[in-house]
């Protein structure tokens, strides 16, 4: 089934990370770090400190500072697949007025760590258009930097780029 999706302009959200290198390998001599940025939903945030809470267990999500909580979100998308991403989020509140007491008030206090960590800040940079035809421009006043022509991947890596180059020392 194919979706038709409306031509759109929404804004880069702000990026944040790594806080740390994650991974260790007793396989041989390590190569190289590879850092990786991943553009994630609310869900998928929540999913992934969902997650690693459970492995870790009695954190205090109140007294955790936010490059703590990042830390903890990247260690389990380090480990994690798009699809596992992708299905736990899907799972953060389904059956959520039927879990237990205790288990709502850490999904909620894991909420609201989320949002204070992440706090959903746009850049002035936005994506335009659609499939092969979306560009990227910067709407902060007398500016006139855009980009196109190649996928959606590199636009958003471009805008941010352009974003921490340009603009975010003037925040």
């Amino acid at each position: 089934m194919t979706t038709h999706i409306e031509p759109s302009t929404e804004a880069l959200p702000a990026a944040y990370g790594p806080t740390s290198v994650n991974g260790w390998s007793e396989r041989g001599p390590l190569r190289a770090v590879v850092r990786v940025a991943l553009a994630l939903d609310r869900d998928q945030l929540l999913a992934a400190l969902l997650n690693r809470l459970s492995e870790l267990g009695g954190l205090d999500l109140e007294a955790m500072s936010a490059e703590m909580i990042r830390d903890q979100v990247e260690v389990w998308l380090s480990e994690a697949s798009g699809a596992e991403r992708d299905d736990q989020a899907d799972l953060v509140w389904k059956g959520f007025t039927e879990r237990p007491a205790d288990e709502r008030a850490l999904i909620l206090r894991a909420a609201d760590a989320i949002d204070r960590t992440y706090p959903g800040l746009a850049t002035p940079v936005v994506v335009e258009g659609e499939g092969a035809g979306r560009t990227v421009r910067c709407t902060a006043p007398g500016c006139g930097w855009r980009a196109g022509g190649v996928p959606v991947e590199l636009l958003m890596n471009d805008g941010l780029t352009h974003f921490e180059d340009t603009h975010r020392s003037t925040r």
